[in-house]
């Protein structure tokens, strides 16, 4: 098997166990107008966490090659949903992006800590 089909099967397969447009619906509801910046982040971070400990339950037991291209893909698919569900906010001012900031940082963290992108996020 050429090695594009097997990259594309891992991203389905990766889209399939690990569901974000929750995530990115979530995050457009949020009023990100009147917030003040916090240390916490909104509750959709810590669903988005959620999403991550089952999916690195659910790939505990494949081959390595194959856990390293889902955690990939999967990483790959929650920015791009994270990403689009900021540009589906409604209303926003200057500290609500603040805490878009403070949220995006914990984003990076979760993968981090459940990917593979390693460092390679950036704001």
């Amino acid at each position: 098997m050429n090695s594009l089909l097997k990259e594309n099967l891992c991203e389905k397969l990766a889209r399939k166990i690990i569901e974000f447009d929750s995530i990115e619906e979530l995050i457009a509801k949020v009023s990100y107008f009147n917030q003040m910046i916090g240390a916490a982040p909104n509750k959709w971070v810590n669903d988005l966490e959620t999403k991550f400990i089952v999916f690195s339950i659910e790939v505990k037991n494949v081959s390595p090659w194959i856990k390293d291209r889902l955690r990939y893909n999967a990483a790959k698919l929650c920015l791009d949903s994270v990403l689009e569900g900021f540009a589906n906010v409604k209303k926003c001012n200057e500290l609500g992006r603040g805490q878009m900031g403070v949220d995006f940082d914990f984003v990076k963290k979760i993968l981090q800590k459940y990917s593979n992108f390693g460092g390679k996020c950036q704001s």
